[in-house]
């Protein structure tokens, strides 16, 4: 027996009345043999419980139950499975391990993104105008062995639509909930909002629907419009596009207005790039069939949507004239910050790939992607309604169809990395992509917009993405005050949206090595419209400066070919070793919790100086000649030998020595002796408690024989210690003096090379990592200079 749950603003002479085997008074259309009587009769005939959209008045109504139910076992619903019913497969994928012959209560429900208020009115009771839904959801209830009395107990209303519950008698596991959309082609299109994603990615009606959402951006979105500037300067060249037989390459001598910009992967060197050879011949044309596919694509791409002016990186820089690179990437932030509209080739693996061939239809496992099913449409105005009981003949609906897909499937719930295709390897386009303010993004999948406001799919299609990164808004807005207070909210925000943004970064790489900083450096010079800081060869000059020196090199990273992304160092020098610009290879940051709270998080050093040498003054985020840190702190030499480790990750089984060790090493002048010798001594002959891990910068066979740990905070949960504490800070390794032929002695150098960290069981104390942490607390602060280099 199936129980059907009515909206309160439903009449039963509107519903149809059905069981699991019959249906009574209804007016169905023939069945189509996707599909078994029982589900026909039942879900398909409720429309899954949607809301519709009327095509006579555009308003959202119900004329069905929000939520069904019906009783079935699992041996009907394998049998009807196999018997080709598309409906039984799915749920019987979502019944869990019921026994054959056990009663499995279905429950479908239906949900959108419309108002609630006028949700479950009919048509013609509505009053005011409601919002067009987005999204359309159904989503499945299945209880194992569940009775008709209990299916609409208030568990199950409490239930998100959301989300998609399975339970059954052994198991209760969390799934999806499935989006439904259809084509606007099909008679389902007046009743269903979403669409299917847009495959002719390069038609002019893909394109066509994309400028209008590029309109409504520029009219409609609030965010947008204070964010923008109207009529910017214009780069120094621009493509004009308005002819698509002859492109040709412009100065502008400092005129205003809109231009495109475009984001796009090499993939090697570029042979059509503009050269001091060329570039006169280019003022003249170009033509087409010496470009390579993506830029004319790029090119087809700005003239459809009805723009002139196109900006391509290798075209509107004279690429052999160092003069003119490093110009234009000292403004490389303005050029996509200003740009009216960034074309994004993600699908595109290099220059000479086309971007806008048609998309491959979406995979039919119904596990991963879209399932096709049936959907009766509602008779039109006018029309007998379903569940009547008269003349059936003038009653008769079309049978459209929609597609469901789970929203985590490949097809809806795509990564950020995914969809971006090799540009998420690459260190240049993350700058285009994140400075851009608005974006159509040529997906792999299909086309995309996505501005400060929203993503969507171009044409109504469904679209989410999962880890799309963003700079906070602020830097995009006009700068109309003084940079944010270093302990306010904002700042401290900021600096954390840094982190995420440097996380990202290093996870690219760029096909010139020296490139790494000057890569992001329009990421950076936006950023410190806000931060008002010194720019340190990646790292930001503040008072927790110390702290975001605590990155670690990420070597269990899994690149997109499956191999481990262990880090190397560049052959020629980048940065000075403490920035994470120094190496090559993924990266993240611990940041100590509670920062400033002396009970819980104690700094156990401080930056005494911090400079670089910049390759050029005039471009402060630029490459880097030289660099150097010192630190005051404390330097606990330590004896690796035995220590053992794998994936980059090294525990140091060997004893540290004890606070007063350590510090009568530096006060006897010990340390030297510690550096140049090869003989063993006695700094580590005190056994401590706890574990010292240490993450290596760089894939090494064997830690050194000999290194330098610098403890940088100790923090704890539990002000009482109770549940223990953790040491965090930095591996050294010393540098060998240089021939420096002058009379001054060179000093002491060290040059970092891990990361460590130290776990302190809360019911021992430790002979170092106690005692030094309670002698900063006390002010006694027995530091001593480290110069890092």
């Amino acid at each position: 027996m199936v129980s059907l749950f009515l909206p309160n603003k439903s009449t039963l002479s509107q519903l149809p009345f059905f069981s699991e085997d019959s249906v009574e008074n209804s007016c169905l259309p023939p069945r189509p043999a996707s599909v078994c009587d029982a589900c026909w009769e039942g879900p398909f005939a409720m429309h899954f419980g949607l809301l519709l959209l009327s095509p006579r008045s555009g308003q959202w109504y119900r004329r069905w139950p929000k939520k069904i139910s019906y009783v079935t076992t699992r041996a009907k619903l394998e049998s009807r499975a196999d018997a080709g019913c598309v409906w039984c497969r799915l749920v019987l994928d979502h019944v869990g391990h019921s026994r054959y012959h056990e009663r499995v209560t279905i429950i479908v429900r239906g949900a959108s993104n419309a108002s609630d208020d006028d949700s479950d009115a009919e048509e013609e009771d509505s009053s005011e105008d409601s919002d067009a839904s987005e999204e359309d959801w159904v989503t499945l209830d299945s209880d194992s062995d569940m009775s008709d009395s209990d299916s609409d107990s208030d568990s199950d209303q409490g239930l998100p639509l959301q989300h998609l519950i399975v339970k059954s008698s052994e198991v209760l596991q969390e799934g999806t909930p499935y989006l439904v959309y259809t084509d606007p082609e099909d008679p389902a299109a007046s009743y269903i909002k979403t669409r299917s994603p847009i495959r002719d990615v390069g038609s002019p009606r893909a394109l066509a629907l994309a400028r209008q959402l590029l309109d409504d951006c520029v009219h409609g979105h609030d965010l947008c419009k204070n964010s923008a500037y109207p009529s910017p300067r214009l780069p120094t060249r621009l493509v004009d596009c308005a002819d698509l037989a002859r492109p040709r390459l412009v100065s502008t001598t400092g005129e205003h207005g809109e231009y495109l910009t475009l984001s796009y992967v090499w993939g090697g060197d570029q042979v059509h790039k503009t050269t001091t050879a060329n570039l006169s011949t280019y003022e003249q044309g170009i033509a087409p069939s010496l470009l390579p596919a993506t830029i004319r694509d790029a090119i087809y791409v700005t003239h459809m949507l009805g723009f002139r002016w196109l900006w391509i990186d290798s075209l509107c820089i004279v690429q052999d004239s160092d003069e003119d690179k490093l110009h234009e990437i000292a403004h490389m932030h303005h050029i996509y910050r200003y740009s009216h509209l960034t074309i994004m080739a993600a699908s595109a693996k290099g220059v000479s790939e086309s971007f806008l061939q048609e998309r491959p239809p979406p995979d039919l496992d119904p596990h991963n992607s879209a399932m096709g099913l049936p959907f009766i449409c509602p008779p039109r105005p006018g029309m007998t309604s379903i569940g009547c009981a008269e003349d059936c003949s003038a009653a008769q609906s079309q049978i459209g169809t929609v597609s469901i897909a789970p929203i985590r499937s490949n097809l809806t719930g795509r990564a950020y990395s995914n969809e971006l295709g090799r540009m998420a390897t690459r260190a240049w386009c993350m700058q285009e992509y994140l400075m851009s303010p608005r974006a159509l993004i040529f997906t792999p999948q299909t086309l995309v917009f996505r501005c400060l406001s929203t993503v969507q799919g171009v044409g109504d299609s469904f679209y989410r993405i999962h880890g799309d990164p963003r700079i906070p808004v602020s830097l995009f807005l006009p700068l109309e005050e003084p940079a944010a207070d270093p302990n306010s909210k904002e700042w401290r925000d900021v600096y954390d949206a840094w982190t995420e943004v440097v996380e990202d970064y290093t996870r690219r790489t760029a096909s010139v090595e020296s490139d790494k900083l000057v890569a992001c450096a329009a990421i950076a010079e936006q950023f410190r419209r806000v931060l008002g800081s010194e720019y340190l060869a990646g790292l930001w000059r503040s008072d927790t400066l110390l702290f975001h020196m605590l990155w670690m090199a990420d070597p269990n990273e899994t690149e997109s070919d499956g191999h481990s992304g262990w880090q190397t160092r560049p052959t020629a020098y980048r940065a000075p070793s403490w920035s994470w610009a120094a190496i090559e290879g993924p990266t993240s940051h611990h940041v100590p919790r509670n920062l400033g709270l002396g009970d819980v998080t104690v700094a156990l050093a401080e930056v005494a100086e911090c400079w670089v040498t910049l390759e050029d003054p005039a471009i402060p985020f630029g490459r880097v000649m030289d660099g150097a840190l010192v630190l005051r702190g404390t330097l606990i030499p330590c004896h690796t030998g035995l220590a053992g480790g794998s994936y980059g990750d090294w525990s140091v089984p060997g004893p540290l020595p004890s606070f007063e060790q350590a510090r009568r090493q530096w006060q006897c002048g010990h340390h030297e002796n510690f550096i140049m010798s090869d003989e063993e001594d006695d700094v580590d002959s005190t056994q401590s408690g706890g574990k010292t891990s240490i993450t290596m910068d760089c894939d090494v066979d064997e830690l050194p024989g000999r290194m330098w740990l610098v403890p940088f905070a100790w923090e704890t949960d539990w002000p009482d210690q109770s549940e223990g504490c953790e040491v965090h800070g930095i591996a050294l390794e010393f540098v060998p003096p240089s021939n420096n032929s002058g009379y001054q002695p060179e000093k002491t150098r060290f040059r970092r090379i891990g990361y460590f960290h130290h776990v302190v069981d809360g019911d021992s104390s430790h002979p170092l990592w106690d005692s030094l942490t309670q002698a900063v607390k006390d002010g006694e602060r027995p530091w001593t200079d480290i110069v890092i280099v």
